[in-house]
């Protein structure tokens, strides 16, 4: 004889949603409240369970209008944002240029005699830079220079001239009249002096068309390949120039459309500014050249630069050194080392600086002869 059990109502699990699950949750929550008086006078709770209880479910009622009101926000947000026309993206404009212009007056006094106290007009330097498209551009530098040997008022001299292409961060390549790669003021620093330290430049980087200086060829016309070099924290760059090189011929210009010569000068710089020397840069670079002047023989130059450098807002401090090689035929090698070291450290709007520079040039180096630089300077 079998017993007849009891079949079991079969459960179905229904996994809802959380926000469907979290109505339900809180009405049942609310419903311990839902009790009337005469049913909590018949329960052991006191005054102040009860009104604990009805605070609470006000509580609750206040969350579930709060998440009403959160999910119609949201629904508008999701509506007006299909509904939304999208912005045009603004289109750049090419080309764009810029112009601006440098200049100085000053005046001299001299109790020397014959020497009379004056105002002077100082250079005029005009910059045109032209953005040609978002990796392209031109960039213009001229010189209007009062204090030309002729003496005939002004001169026009093109300091710098060159179309630019950059590729990316590791390819930028320039064409034209550039300031040549060798150490780091030459390139730093260009002919208006209101953004560097000094009233002058060091005597190494004067310019080639100067009668107290200019030994170096801080010009040059041709290509540099520059950018930098995967190296992490060390941040290498490269520089290579290729162009035509100084004459040192006084009876010619400085600027040269041509040069005098097949052969082309090459330089090659590089440079870091490493992440764990903050302010920092150290760089150096190798020239060569082969110059034929008229009164000179075939000469083979050979410059070798090097620097430190630290900037910051408030302290500054350069030192480069370089060694010229002037090796002439049938006359030998001649060696120049010059270098500066300049510091300064700004106060307010004041920046008092203080330089030593030096050149040790032998009298015998027929190429400086040229342009009466082989001698020593302190």
């Amino acid at each position: 004889m079998g017993l007849n059990r009891p079949k079991r109502p079969l459960l179905r699990r229904c996994v809802l949603p959380q926000k469907q699950l979290l109505i339900p949750l809180l009405f049942s929550f609310a419903s311990l409240g839902m009790v009337s008086h005469a049913e909590v006078a018949n329960t052991n709770l006191s005054p102040e369970m009860v009104s604990q209880l009805l605070q609470r479910m006000d509580q609750l009622e206040q969350k579930a209008k709060r998440v009403d009101d959160l999910e119609a926000q949201v629904q508008r947000l999701k509506d007006s944002a299909a509904g939304a026309p999208e912005m045009p993206a603004m289109a750049e404009k090419w080309p764009k240029v810029e112009f601006s212009v440098q200049g100085d007056v000053n005046f001299h006094v001299s109790n020397e005699k014959g020497d009379k106290n004056t105002f002077a007009i100082g250079d005029i330097d005009p910059l045109i830079k032209a953005n040609l498209s978002e990796k392209a551009k031109f960039v213009g530098e001229f010189a209007i220079t009062s204090d030309n040997s002729f003496g005939d008022g002004f001169a026009v001299d093109i300091e710098r001239a060159f179309a630019e292409y950059n590729y990316n961060d590791y390819l930028n390549i320039q064409a034209g009249r550039l300031n040549t790669s060798i150490g780091y003021y030459n390139n730093a620093f260009h002919n208006g002096t209101y953004f560097q330290t000094t009233v002058d430049r060091p005597l190494i980087y004067d310019y080639e068309d100067n009668d107290h200086g200019g030994i170096l060829p801080v010009h040059l016309n041709g290509i540099s390949i520059n950018g930098a070099i995967p190296s992490g924290s060390l941040n290498l760059n490269y520089i290579l120039e290729v162009g035509n090189g100084r004459s040192y011929d006084t009876n010619n210009l400085v600027f040269e459309v041509a040069d005098n010569n097949d052969f082309k000068a090459l330089n090659f710089a590089l440079w870091a500014k490493p992440e764990w020397a903050s302010g920092w840069q150290f760089g150096g670079s190798f020239y060569f050249d082969v110059v034929t002047p008229a009164s000179v023989p075939r000469t083979d130059q050979y410059i070798i630069s090097s620097y430190a450098v630290y900037r910051t807002p408030v302290w500054e401090f350069m030192t480069e050194a370089i060694l010229m090689c002037n090796q002439t035929k049938g006359a030998g090698s001649h060696w120049t080392p010059a270098g500066y070291s300049q510091v300064s450290r700004k106060f307010g709007k004041f920046r008092p600086y203080a330089r030593m520079e030096w050149r040790n040039a032998m009298a015998s180096d027929q190429l400086l002869a040229t342009i009466g630089q082989n001698m020593c300077v302190w």
